[in-house]
Formats: C-alpha cells, structure tokens, sequence
C-alpha cells in the first residue's frame, strides 16, 4: 500500500483490498488509512489488539505533528482522537502505563492482529518512507507541511497467516460487500464475556 505525508491511500496491493473489502463507502472517498483502521466502520472491529493500536497510531500522529508542525496532521489527530470508540478500544489508565513501559509502544514492528472469517491472521506493519513523510522513529523531518509519500508493507508474521493469504479458497468470501462490518470477537473473548454477564 502506498500512502502520503498525511496517510491518505494512493495505491493498494490485492492483499491490501481483500482485507479493506467490508470497509464502508464513505471512508473511502477520500481513503485515510488511520481514518479506515480505527473507525468502527473501517478496520476496527476486526482489531483482537485494538486498544495497543489505537494508542500506538494516536501518539505517533500527536509526536509527529508536534515536531513539524504540520496543521494537516494536528487535523488528523483530532478526527481520528473523535471517532466512536468500538467495544475496549480505550486502554485503561493501568494498561496505557504498562504497554508505555514495555516499549511495545516504541516498536517498529507492532503486530497487526487482525479475526477475519474465523482466522486471526497477524501481520508485521513495516514503513519505508520517501521524501519528507513520517515513517519511523529515527525520520529527520522539517517543520511545516510535508509532501513525502510511503510504502506500508503488512507481512504474514507467521506461517498461518502466509498459508491463508497464498490459499486457493477465499479467505474473505464477502469481498466487495458494501454492507460495512460486523464485529469479530475470537472464541476465547466469546467466551470471556459470556462469563462476565453469567
């Protein structure tokens, strides 16, 4: 997937289509990556680590628009820091501690976890960036408006994941569908739940 300065979608790979296939259509005109990951009618009720994401994308977003100053970005903080919360997508004061402790937050690699279809497939997200564009922890960006572009790459982070994506049969038999999505809670939060309200 390739992206601008401000995660605005320019291309998409296959990969990239199947997993945005239920997305619903008005975030899609224009296409915002962060927009479509976090917004309950995008990506995030597909999200098993919802909660690490939504931290890890809105202190990236407040960083990098602190040190640019880039009015685009502080924008882009405040829509997707005002979108309805999905089901647990705020970490508790605790949990935001323990995760900023652990320095998960900080990686480069912080996993994709993504249940689709009865199949948690998990990917590495890994940024390559060109011209002035946020991409990593070590960019040496300027102040003011940015106008780089990024190659955002989700790679299988382990064999499942690969052996579904490279399957015959489809993984996403609903691809094209237009109806938004439905949450996905996996069987061992299913059954969490359903013991918390016994």
């Amino acid at each position: 997937m390739v992206t601008d300065s401000c995660w605005n979608i320019v291309a998409l790979n296959h990969t990239m289509e199947m997993l945005m296939s239920d997305v619903a259509g008005h975030l899609l005109a224009p296409a915002n990556f962060l927009r479509i990951i976090l917004h309950p009618e995008g990506m995030a009720p597909h999200l098993t680590n919802l909660p690490q994401v939504r931290y890890h994308v809105i202190r990236m977003l407040r960083r990098w628009s602190v040190i640019t100053g880039d009015g685009r970005l502080r924008e882009l903080e405040a829509s997707v820091v005002g979108l309805p919360s999905a089901q647990d997508a705020e970490l508790t004061k605790s949990e935001e501690a323990e995760f900023a402790a652990s320095r998960e937050a900080d990686r480069l690699l912080l996993p994709i976890e993504l249940y689709r279809e009865g199949h948690l497939l998990t990917f590495f997200h890994i940024v390559t960036s060109f011209g002035e564009r946020p991409g990593t922890l070590f960019s040496d960006l300027p102040s003011g408006p940015l106008s780089g572009i990024a190659l955002e790459s989700f790679l299988p982070a382990n064999t499942e994941t690969r052996f579904l994506l490279g399957s015959p049969a489809p993984v996403f038999p609903d691809a094209g569908s237009t109806s938004g999505p439905t949450r996905h809670t996996p069987p061992d939060q299913q059954h969490d739940n359903e013991r918390k309200t016994s």
